[in-house]
């Protein structure tokens, strides 16, 4: 049993799908958004099968967990303000750009001049983006689910490639835990998503993204790419299609500018030693 927890497909694939699963099967039963919460269920078991939830001393990594706590309040807060508060989008990404600027934030105070300029002003431009595209994603429970889903499994695959397993874990359970969700809203067609799925994916894909470029080696030019999936998750399939086909078109849509990012960083920096 040992052996099997500690194994990385596991933690960051088997564990978070089924916990999400189990969760989005649950929650759904609840009503409102509350089967979005499934995905950080799902999430945060790969978190406690590889970190933990220490916070003592306060790294980029454990940065990354106190990011997700929060931005899964704020995306319940989103969905209940929805109605009551305008311009919510904004404060959406001004989040996720604040997220990645302070998981960054040693590397940009150590960093002179323009360079310490340009890598703070990407890493909000990039936080900023993906925290707002995806929050655009998140009235259609299938759409959000589909663009979480490459999003986490692309961004993780490209940060293992680039040396970062914690990351790359990270992105992969992240993917995984929102493929179950995905499974329940197409298979099962309960529950539903909204921005309590949206924000927590867009600001942690993002996250995790920015850093595996500033702490691992995910060449910066594939970031661009990671960045156009949710741009391409808006392209959506005939609504005449049936719900699991729509998925998969989405799937294949999506999945594409996240799969050039895997390239590019396998071209560069090489499959992963075994």
């Amino acid at each position: 049993m040992t052996e099997l927890i500690n194994n990385p497909a596991f933690q960051g694939g088997v564990a978070p799908f089924i916990v999400a699963l189990v969760g989005a099967l649950a929650l759904s039963r609840l009503g409102w958004f509350w089967t979005g919460l499934a995905m950080m269920a799902g999430y945060f078991t790969t978190v406690a099968l590889t970190i933990g939830f220490t916070l003592v001393p306060l790294t980029a990594m454990r940065k990354v967990i106190v990011i997700a706590v929060v931005a899964t309040i704020v995306g319940v807060l989103r969905d209940a303000l929805a109605t009551r508060v305008r311009w919510l989008s904004w404060i959406v990404a001004a989040f996720g750009a604040i997220a990645v600027l302070w998981v960054i934030w040693v590397v940009v105070d150590r960093t002179p001049g323009v360079d310490g300029v340009l890598l703070a002003v990407g890493g909000v431009v990039y936080g900023g983006w993906m925290a707002y595209m995806y929050d655009h994603l998140r009235v259609q429970r299938e759409q959000i689910a589909v663009a979480a889903t490459t999003g986490g499994l692309t961004t993780g695959l490209a940060a293992l490639l680039g040396a970062s397993a914690l990351l790359g874990q990270m992105g992969l359970g992240l993917g995984m835990a929102a493929a179950a969700t995905l499974v329940s809203f197409v298979g099962l067609r309960r529950g539903h998503a909204g921005a309590v799925m949206a924000v927590p994916a867009g600001v942690m894909i993002g996250v995790i993204g920015f850093a595996a470029v500033v702490y691992a080696k995910l060449p910066w030019y594939c970031l661009p790419m990671l960045a156009m999936v949710p741009l391409f998750g808006r392209l959506h399939p005939p609504q005449s299609w049936p719900t699991w086909l729509q998925a998969l078109v989405w799937l294949a849509i999506t999945g594409a500018p996240g799969l050039i990012a895997v390239y590019f960083t396998w071209s560069a920096e090489g499959p992963v030693p075994i």
